[in-house]
């Protein structure tokens, strides 16, 4: 959908995956199919998760930029955020670090830079504000859990308005599993709300069936509303696929909080 309302919001999440595959796979190959992607779907706002590397942030950087987003990768680029300026007013921004050491940069205790970023938004059109996420959680049950937790103490911490919640990500892990328990009495997955939805697999493995899983989400406050979740499995470009995961993207309303 491109006839979004004043107070909604086409929310995207997309691991973009390193560039360590090589052949069709590389990043190289497919990045014009990414970008044909996002001219297509036209997200308002864009999670990306492993776009860290230097080639691929400078690629996102520049064509992003080009194609009417501003791009945001600093103080650290894992999960980047794009989002469309004409529509959304940044207010404030920062990232947590998901390690023993949230306020300093670190790694995770499996070793992995685990990131969540923070962001306060404005819909320009409405004034209406909200609280943004996006993260990439680490493999293991164990960590996952200690992942959501301290995303929880994040948005308790910065959240003090008590704007409504979204929450993007790759988290490696099934949405019905016990790791979210503590977030379902406030949050909920749009993918099982959303009146339009569907329940594809959202990572790929480059079409290895025996890897296929669920993993990458949007949350939203359960006061919010969500009228599609999709996950993007077409073609772009000639390539089957543009990632080792899918996009994934919500429509999401605002309306009870002019």
């Amino acid at each position: 959908r491109h006839d979004l309302g004043p107070n909604e919001l086409k929310v995207m999440s997309f691991n973009v995956r390193e560039p360590a595959d090589g052949g069709k796979d590389e990043w190289a190959v497919r990045a014009g199919a990414v970008m044909q992607m996002f001219d297509d779907q036209l997200p308002t706002l864009v999670g990306f998760q492993e776009a860290s590397h230097e080639y691929i942030n400078k690629y996102l950087h520049a064509v992003m930029s080009q194609h009417g987003y501003v791009f945001l990768d600093d103080p650290e680029p894992q999960n980047s955020v794009a989002y469309r300026p004409e529509l959304l007013k940044l207010i404030k921004t920062s990232v947590m670090w998901l390690s023993d050491t949230p306020s300093i940069p670190s790694v995770s205790p499996s070793g992995y830079v685990r990131t969540a970023r923070w962001m306060v938004f404005e819909i320009i059109a409405t004034g209406t504000q909200f609280f943004y996420v996006n993260t990439h959680f680490d493999l293991s049950t164990t960590q996952q859990k200690q992942n959501l937790k301290l995303i929880r103490s994040l948005i308790s911490q910065y959240n003090k308005e008590n704007l409504p919640v979204v929450l993007t990500g790759d988290f490696n892990v099934e949405s019905d599993t016990g790791v979210f328990e503590s977030i379902q009495e406030t949050m909920v997955c749009t993918r099982d709300v959303a009146p339009i939805t569907d329940n594809d697999y959202t990572y790929n493995a480059w079409g290895n069936s025996d890897k296929f899983r669920i993993i990458d989400h949007i949350f939203i406050s359960k006061e919010l509303q969500c009228s599609e979740y999709k996950t993007v499995t077409q073609p772009y470009g000639g390539h089957t696929y543009v990632s080792d995961h899918y996009p994934v993207y919500s429509i999401i309303n605002f309306d009870n909080h002019e």
